[in-house]
């Protein structure tokens, strides 16, 4: 698998939470390929960088990474952009390859493009739904990221033969 990390134009809310680099993010991403089912339909594709999500709340949340094979993208996976939620919010086949110019993108079990986080909440109460910023749990997502961490390190050490 190759990578392609572009520089991300990120301006973070104050908070207690890690921000994790587009560049772990990465790398997390590639490491959980290799260990998911995944592994066999994606190992000789091409993971790139697509943009930043955020949450109704305007914090930066997750970072979208287009899978592809031979510049056709085939799939998809979100990396959590702080280390308070686990690493991998969603992953899967196909993949959004629209931008929409000016407009921010939001992760609320979706990607929705909009000016924004008023008019994402205002679209979803004309729809009788109510947004709420995503959860987080510290304690329980640090250590799946430690974990996913160390697996990157294992994923990436020369195997030693004796």
């Amino acid at each position: 698998m190759s990578t392609n990390v572009m520089a991300a134009d990120v301006k973070e809310k104050e908070s207690n939470a890690t921000i994790v680099s587009v560049a772990t993010a990465m790398n997390v991403a590639e490491t959980f390929i290799k260990s998911s089912n995944y592994n066999q339909k994606w190992s000789q594709t091409q993971l790139v960088f697509f943009e930043n999500l955020y949450d109704i709340d305007e914090s930066l949340l997750g970072y979208y990474f287009i899978v592809r094979d031979n510049g056709e993208s085939i799939g998809h996976i979100i990396v959590s952009a702080t280390e308070d939620r686990g690493p991998v919010l969603q992953y899967g086949d196909g993949a959004s390859n629209s931008k929409k110019t000016g407009l921010k993108a939001y992760y609320v079990g979706g990607i929705i493009h909009e000016k924004n986080a008023a008019d994402v909440i205002q679209k979803a109460k004309t729809k009788n739904i109510d947004l709420k910023p995503m959860a987080s749990n510290s304690e329980i997502s640090r250590s799946e990221w430690e974990s996913s961490k160390s697996d990157i390190v294992a994923l990436s050490s020369p195997i030693s033969k004796e």
